[in-house]
């Protein structure tokens, strides 16, 4: 009865990470290199 009926949890969850990557890149981006510094500091520290 319910092996006809799956949610497609993983295509949607692929879907939505690739509509983010393509949209907000940029804001990934410049949010990247404070975190990157920050996490540099803590490994060298």
């Amino acid at each position: 009865m319910f092996t006809d009926k799956i949610i497609p949890l993983d295509i949607w969850v692929s879907q939505f990470v690739g509509w983010l990557v393509d949209n907000y890149r940029n804001f990934f981006q410049v949010i990247k290199w404070p975190i990157e510094q920050t996490l540099n500091g803590f490994d060298s520290g």
